[in-house]
């Protein structure tokens, strides 16, 4: 009963590092969407704040779903027969329901960087200027170019990028952690 504890106890913990870097370097990108020009909630940050989202959805629903196989899987070393059809047909329907908006949310992000990439959202008169957040009240930068917008957001760039290393530096440093004089394995 202990080890299954210690187990549950390290799939949590699993699951919230996992959760941090998720959001530590969805956090940056939002971060430096919103501080580069047009500034505020825009199509770019916006599209990156529905990822982030949907992809912490699809955490709780896997997380969930791990949690109840591994009850399934404790029922069943003790022989205890109760409840492991419904609990297995729940494992199941939540491990579709978590994995279904992963996958879309995959393709959302490459759409996403393709766009970005290819200049469309800068071209897209609602997403110059951030009509999505202040409709009417939008506005865009006429007489400035690309080289002013580049020394205005450079600072952003530089801190979104800082924040995201860091965050990478403090998971590479929980998994290089030994427990108990034990380096952690992932096989």
């Amino acid at each position: 009963m202990a080890n299954s504890l210690a187990i549950q106890d390290a799939t949590v913990r699993s699951a919230f590092v996992a959760l941090f870097l998720q959001w530590g370097t969805t956090g940056a990108i939002i971060f430096v969407a919103y501080r580069t020009p047009a500034v505020e909630l825009g199509c770019s940050s916006g599209s990156h704040l529905i990822y982030g989202i949907v992809a912490t959805v699809s955490w709780l629903v896997l997380v969930f779903s791990n949690l109840v196989s591994h009850e399934i899987m404790q029922r069943l070393e003790v022989q205890d027969k109760r409840s492991t059809r419904s609990l297995s047909g729940l494992a199941v329907i939540t491990r579709l329901k978590g994995k279904a908006p992963a996958i879309v949310n995959a393709a959302w992000l490459i759409a996403c960087s393709v766009m970005e990439d290819i200049g469309t959202l800068q071209t897209c008169c609602r997403c110059a200027t951030d009509a999505f957040q202040f409709h009417e009240n939008g506005w865009t930068s006429v007489f400035k170019d690309v080289s002013d917008l580049g020394n205005v957001a450079e600072g952003t760039w530089i801190g979104g990028f800082l924040w995201s290393i860091t965050v990478c530096i403090v998971v590479a440093a929980i998994f290089a952690y030994r427990v108990n004089g034990e380096q952690i394995s992932l096989d």
